[in-house]
């Protein structure tokens, strides 16, 4: 999904770009070498703020995965904790439903 929507957002931006260079090139009352130096610029410009949202983007994910990360690893550390009390109340309960254990000598004594 994030990739799928960075890349209309790149497309969207290029095209935008590209149909203001178009403009621009069409209205500009300039010579070719004065035009020519103008689109220069415009296309650095353009490529310096690509760079910098690309980088705004990239640390954006970055501090995702590690957050990902962090909730992850303290997920995993509260399941290794809690797992034993877990696992001795699922073994408790399993031993219950067993036949002689508590629960069911206990549930067949009531009746």
């Amino acid at each position: 999904m994030y990739k799928e929507e960075m890349s209309r957002t790149a497309f969207a931006f290029i095209a935008g770009a590209t149909v203001g260079a178009g403009v621009a090139l069409l209205f500009a009352p300039r010579t070719g070498s004065e035009l020519r130096s103008s689109v220069r610029e415009y296309t650095r410009q353009v490529k310096d703020e690509w760079d910098q949202a690309s980088q705004r983007g990239e640390s954006a994910l970055d501090t995702l995965t590690q957050r990902g990360k962090e909730w992850i690893q303290g997920a995993m550390g509260k399941q290794a904790t809690g797992g034993a009390e877990t696992s001795q109340k699922t073994e408790a309960v399993a031993g219950a439903a067993q036949p002689g254990g508590k629960m069911a000598s206990h549930t067949v004594s009531d009746k």
